[in-house]
């Protein structure tokens, strides 16, 4: 099986998607019945943490309204699959060209279009750039997430946000995996306080 991961961005500004989205092709590229690729745009930073199991193509992004992540070159090669070419295509987060681009050729040759939100319906995210999302759903987003043949939910509350917006689609329920460290750390005996920290400082993590 043939399957086709996408991402707007893996530097490390892309925070949870960067570990993430590789992490989980990494793993479904250790089943050798399964033919992973991974595309994304590259901004000439840190590379993505991909296995060499794993086919990557990166694309540069355009200059012109550069926060929508446009690439006139990662279009023209989506553009150009072939039907053969593979089986599914599985959209990580949304808000940016990358994730409107493969919704045409799945629909083109009926193959399997997979979303993951990545916590971007969730309503403190929908309130972040309000104005700008409303554009950009109207013009792009909600015909992309209609047409999907189904979600990928990281947790039981991002599948409810789904539901509540009014999707009907199957919603694969399947949380994010971790690395386990095989050497644990030393417990802290002190009364020192140990902060664990996980996520962003920014308005939109609440």
């Amino acid at each position: 099986m043939k399957v086709f991961h996408i991402v707007s961005h893996l530097d490390e500004e892309a925070s949870g998607p960067s570990y993430s989205v590789p992490a989980l092709t990494n793993g479904l590229a250790c089943n050798n019945k399964m033919d992973i690729t991974l595309i994304h745009l590259y901004r000439g930073k840190k590379n993505c943490n991909s296995s060499k199991n794993v086919s990557l193509f990166q694309f540069h992004e355009s200059s012109f309204l550069r926060k929508l992540g446009r690439s006139k070159n990662m279009k023209r090669w989506i553009d150009n699959l072939k039907d053969d070419d593979f089986d599914i295509f599985h959209s990580h987060g949304l808000w940016m060209m990358p994730n409107i681009y493969p919704s045409d050729i799945c629909k083109k040759y009926g193959k399997l279009h997979i979303v993951s939100p990545r916590g971007t319906l969730y309503p403190e995210a929908l309130n972040f750039s309000k104005k700008k999302k409303l554009i950009f759903w109207n013009f792009f987003q909600k015909k992309v997430l209609k047409e999907a043949s189904a979600f990928h939910a990281t947790s039981l509350e991002e599948a409810n946000f789904i539901k509540i917006l009014g999707f009907k689609q199957p919603i694969i329920l399947s949380k994010n995996g971790i690395d386990i460290l095989s050497k644990s750390k030393k417990q802290n005996k002190g009364k020192e306080k140990i902060l664990l920290y996980l996520g962003r400082l920014h308005q939109k993590k609440g």
